[in-house]
């Protein structure tokens, strides 16, 4: 059997905390709330069985909030890479289902950024022109989980799993480290679906 691949669109939900920097951005009169924690993005694999090799890569849907004269974005960014090794595989009426644990590595970066949008005129402007700014964090991450393919003619995919963080970065500006801040944990059990193109395995 040769070598095969597949090359997906990707939904997916992740069940992560936000409230320690949301709670820390309403004491600064920013008011941001983070309704739901959908995340899109792209995942593609290369199989010679029974060993996956794969990439996932999201963003979440970005939590938009005010205050203080600003728009406030937050945004949170994942990527992983691991190996899966396919259990179990079925050819159901010419059409495959094969189903894979993995383990992985993963980096995330958290981002709020401060847009200013309040009334200004051009002696106010040019008094303070450094009026958008972004902090972020970043995390690395071990994953592991479950994933599924049928190949339905197109393929559909699900994947299921859970980022372990081993480092945990802190908070910056630019370069430089912005000193304390809230412990923010984007990690946790995630989901996600996935449609888009496979090589047939028999092939």
């Amino acid at each position: 059997m040769g070598l095969n691949y597949g090359l997906f669109a990707l939904l997916g939900w992740s069940w992560v905390n936000f409230s320690p920097l949301t709670e820390s951005l309403g004491d600064y009169g920013y008011d941001v709330d983070v309704k739901r924690t959908v995340y899109v993005g792209g995942y593609g694999y290369v199989l010679r069985e029974p060993l996956f090799t794969f990439l996932m890569a999201s963003r979440l849907l970005e939590a938009r909030g005010s205050g203080n004269g600003y728009e406030v974005l937050l945004g949170h960014d994942v990527a992983r890479a691991g190996v899966g090794y396919g259990i179990w595989r079925s050819r159901l009426s010419e059409r495959n289902l094969h189903l894979y644990p993995f383990v992985g590595f993963g980096y995330g970066r958290l981002a709020v950024r401060f847009r200013y949008v309040g009334d200004d005129d051009y002696d106010g402007f040019l008094s303070s022109p450094g009026r958008d700014g972004v902090m972020d964090r970043s995390s690395y991450v071990l994953t592991a989980g479950l994933g599924a393919l049928f190949d339905f003619g197109f393929t559909v995919g699900f994947v299921v799993g859970y980022d372990y963080p081993v480092h945990e970065g802190r908070w910056y500006h630019g370069g430089d480290v912005l000193d304390g801040g809230p412990d923010v944990s984007p990690y946790g059990p995630y989901a996600a679906l996935m449609i888009g193109y496979a090589t047939d395995w028999e092939e």
